[in-house]
């Protein structure tokens, strides 16, 4: 199995440098050799090629290349060109400018955050290059689970809508009171306001959901008008618990097991399809009720 770790070979001058494991001189990236070699801050080469680089960039590439002289281009003698990111988020800068995934070196969130910044900076489209399904957008939404709040900025930040989407049910369990103002100003008055519109939608409409107890049935000797009285109470209690709790990303799971807990209590059968038949309808409310912005 190929290392994904730099690897230690002779430079300029028969010195030793280390050199990335995927863009390496002789790596089959293209039919032609590459022709420059971007040196990270902490002195990894990447092996890469001008066209591919100039193509994709808007501004010279942050105007590294911009001044580069094509006749001094040379796939004996590339030209050398120093990058202020480190290794591993330039690795992922250039995996992304390749149309390859960086899945292999499991990079961080802060990794990934300062690519798409990277990326912004050397004047490639954004929205392009992490569109849905594309090799970034796939590495930045496989964190969304465990770090939904920098994808969701991320997303926010650069306009990438699905990405936004398909990140936003993973904060409804993050209290907007704690999203810190770097986070918010990033997310910017759109992004910001739909994820607080998404939140405080959910609660009012579990609110709705809850607010009407079961249907009562006509009085029979087993069960009068006081007895389901009490059933309407313990709905009631049940629901303010539920509502109580302001958990936008409350399941429609939760609901279930939270109300069966009420029918051990109750011996008249009608009174127990009725509220068997409510708790299901209640959850399958929820489970229909939107979760992403």
């Amino acid at each position: 199995m190929a290392t994904t770790a730099p690897s230690n070979q002779q430079g300029p001058g028969g010195t030793n440098i280390a050199v990335s494991a995927v863009f390496q001189p002789t790596a089959n990236l293209s039919s032609n050799a590459p022709d420059v070699a971007l040196v990270s801050y902490n002195r990894v080469f990447f092996y890469v090629h001008y066209n591919a680089l100039i193509t994709a960039s808007n501004n010279g590439f942050a105007s590294l290349l911009s001044n580069v002289d094509l006749s001094t281009v040379s796939t004996q003698q590339p030209v050398l060109v120093p990058v202020v990111e480190q290794s591993p988020v330039l690795n992922v800068i250039l995996h992304t400018i390749y149309n390859m995934s960086a899945a292999a070196f499991n990079p961080s969130i802060p990794t990934l955050e300062a690519a798409v910044h990277g990326l912004a900076k050397y004047g490639t489209d954004v929205k392009t290059y992490i569109a849905w399904n594309r090799p970034l957008c796939n590495l930045l939404f496989a964190r969304a689970p465990t770090a939904a709040l920098a994808v969701y900025t991320i997303a926010a930040q650069y306009g990438l809508e699905d990405l936004a989407v398909a990140t936003s049910p993973f904060l409804l369990s993050v209290k907007v009171t704690d999203v810190p103002i770097e986070h918010a100003e990033r997310m910017g008055a759109i992004y910001l306001k739909r994820l607080l519109a998404l939140q405080g939608d959910r609660l009012e409409r579990l609110r709705a959901i809850l607010r009407e107890p079961p249907p009562r049935h006509f009085d029979t000797p087993d069960c009068d008008a006081d007895q389901q009285d009490d059933i309407a109470r313990a709905w009631g209690l049940t629901a303010a618990y539920l509502i109580w709790e302001q958990r936008p990303e409350i399941t429609h799971v939760t609901i279930s097991v939270t109300f069966s807990s009420l029918f051990p209590g109750i011996r008249c059968q009608q009174c127990l399809d009725n509220l068997q038949a409510w708790v299901a309808r209640a959850a399958n409310a929820w489970a229909r009720e939107r979760r992403h912005i």
